[in-house]
């Protein structure tokens, strides 16, 4: 009866169990966050926004230099145009 509105599940459609690894890679994210918002007073927003941004990048898997290098720089930049120079807000 239910199987018109509701589809049967398969095991491909269950998330994957929590593992060691994972709860992990939550804690250091975590982590990194709020050392980011820490250093908000002490650092330009452009340098910890690019190290942040690469230290998550390299804790979930990405290796190209490439990404490493470009992705938060643009990010950094965007964020450093937008509230910056553009908003003026004052972050230090």
């Amino acid at each position: 009866m239910t199987t018109n509105v509701l589809p049967a599940r398969e095991t491909k459609d269950l998330p994957n169990p929590v593992t060691g690894w994972g709860l992990s890679r939550l804690a250091i994210t975590l982590v990194v966050l709020i050392c980011y918002l820490a250093m908000f007073n002490v650092l330009q927003l452009w340098l910890i926004t690019f190290v942040t941004i690469v230290l998550l990048l390299l804790l979930f898997g990405f290796r190209d230099w490439k990404l490493l290098l470009v992705f938060p720089g643009i990010i950094a930049a965007v964020l450093h145009v937008l509230f910056v120079i553009l908003l003026r807000v004052p972050l230090g």
